[in-house]
C-alpha cells in the first residue's frame, strides 16, 4: 500500500471513503502526504481522541480554502496536544473559521508564529492564534511578533494576567501604540495586591487590562504617554489613587482649552507625581480651572481675586510655569501645603 493509499484508509475510518480520498488526492498534489501521515501519527501517540478531532476537521479546513497549509496546521496541533489536550481540541474546533479570516499568504507565518508560543505556552499560544485576524485589521503584519512577544513575556512573570492580556490585546493595540505597551503593563502590573488573607489579589490589574484601552482611547493620542506616566508613578505609592485618576484623566483633559494646554499640563505631571502622589493628583484637577482663566479666548466663571493673581504680565503660559514652580517649592517644604 503507497502512502496515498494509506492516507485514505486512516481518513477513511472517521470520514468515510469518498471524502477520505478527496482530501488525500488534494494533499498528494500538493506533496504533503507524508509528512500528513507522519502528524497524524504523532497525534495517535499523544491522543486517539485528539487525532480524531484532527481527522474530523479536516473537511471543513478545506472547505475555508485551509487545506494548502495542512502540514503546519498539524504541527500546531501536535504541540498543542503534547501540552494540553483540552488546548488542542479548542484549536481543531476554532482554526479552520480562523484561517478562513486570514489572507492566504498570511496563514502560515501565523501557524509559525504560534506554534513559537505553543513551545512555552499552549493556551498562551491558542488565545493569540485566535485573536490574530481581529489584530491584522488593527496592525500591519510586521508588528505582530511584537505583540505575541509581549504576551509571552507577561503570562512567564504572572500567567493569569499573561492570559487576559492575550484576550484583550485586540482592544489594547486599538488604543496604544506598541512602543506604550510595556509601560502600559508596568503600570497595571502595580495595581496587583494582597487581600486581607495575604494572598496576591489580582483584581485591580485584571480589571485595567479589560477597561483601561478604552479609557485611554478616549485621551488624546500625544498626551496617552503622560498619563501612562504619571499613573505609574502614582501607582507606586497608591495603586486606589492611580486608578481613580486614571478613570478622571479623559474627563480633566477634555476639560483644558486645547491640545497646546494638555500637552503642557501633562508635561509636569510627572515631575508633581514623584514628588507627591495625591498632589499630582490635585494638579490634575485643579488645572482645569488654572488653564481656563489663563485662556482669554475662554469665559471664566471664576473668582475675579484668582484671575487677577494670574493674570497680567507673563500671561499665559509663562503666569502658568510661575504657578507651577510655587506650588513645586511649597510641596518641596510640606506635602499638605502642596496639594492645597
Amino acid at each position: 500500500m503507497n502512502t496515498e493509499e494509506t492516507l485514505i484508509a486512516r481518513l477513511a475510518e472517521a470520514l468515510g471513503e469518498a471524502p477520505a480520498r478527496e482530501l488525500a488526492g488534494e494533499m498528494e498534489r500538493a506533496g504533503q502526504t507524508a509528512a500528513v501521515l507522519a502528524l497524524l501519527g504523532e497525534l495517535r501517540e499523544v491522543s486517539a481522541k485528539a487525532e480524531a478531532g484532527a481527522v474530523e476537521t479536516l473537511p471543513e479546513l478545506q472547505r475555508r480554502g485551509g487545506l494548502s497549509d495542512v502540514v503546519a496546521w498539524l504541527d500546531l496541533g501536535v504541540a498543542l496536544a503534547e501540552s494540553s489536550g483540552a488546548a488542542a481540541l479548542k484549536y481543531w474546533k476554532d482554526s479552520p473559521l480562523v484561517l478562513g479570516l486570514l489572507e492566504p499568504a498570511m496563514r502560515g507565518s501565523v501557524l509559525s508564529l504560534a506554534l513559537e508560543l505553543a513551545e512555552d505556552d499552549p493556551n498562551v499560544a491558542l488565545e493569540f492564534f485566535r485573536r490574530t485576524p481581529e489584530l491584522l485589521t488593527l496592525l500591519p503584519a510586521s508588528d505582530l511578533r511584537a505583540w505575541a512577544e509581549a504576551c509571552a513575556e507577561l503570562a512567564k512573570v504572572e500567567y493569569v494576567l499573561g492570559i487576559e492580556f492575550v484576550r484583550q490585546v485586540p482592544a489594547v493595540a486599538q488604543a496604544l501604540p506598541l512602543e506604550l505597551v510595556r509601560p502600559w503593563i508596568r503600570f497595571g502590573m502595580k495595581l496587583v495586591t494582597q487581600n486581607s488573607l495575604g494572598k496576591t489579589d489580582y483584581v485591580g490589574t485584571l480589571e485595567f487590562f479589560r477597561t483601561s484601552p478604552a479609557i485611554l482611547g478616549d485621551i488624546a493620542g500625544p498626551v496617552r504617554a503622560g498619563v501612562i506616566d504619571v499613573g505609574s508613578v502614582v501607582a507606586d505609592r497608591s495603586p486606589q489613587l492611580a486608578i481613580d485618576f486614571l478613570a478622571e484623566a479623559p474627563a480633566l483633559l477634555r476639560r483644558l482649552p486645547s491640545d497646546d494646554w494638555q500637552r503642557r499640563v501633562m508635561r509636569y505631571a510627572p515631575l508633581v507625581a514623584e514628588r507627591d502622589a495625591e498632589a499630582a493628583v490635585q494638579y490634575l484637577r485643579r488645572c482645569p480651572e488654572i488653564c481656563a482663566l489663563l485662556s482669554p479666548t475662554l469665559p471664566s466663571p471664576h473668582s475675579a481675586e484668582l484671575r487677577a493673581g494670574l493674570e497680567g504680565e507673563g500671561q499665559g503660559g509663562g503666569k502658568f510655569e510661575e504657578w507651577f514652580k510655587g506650588g513645586m517649592e511649597v510641596l518641596e517644604f510640606s506635602a499638605e501645603g502642596g496639594r492645597a
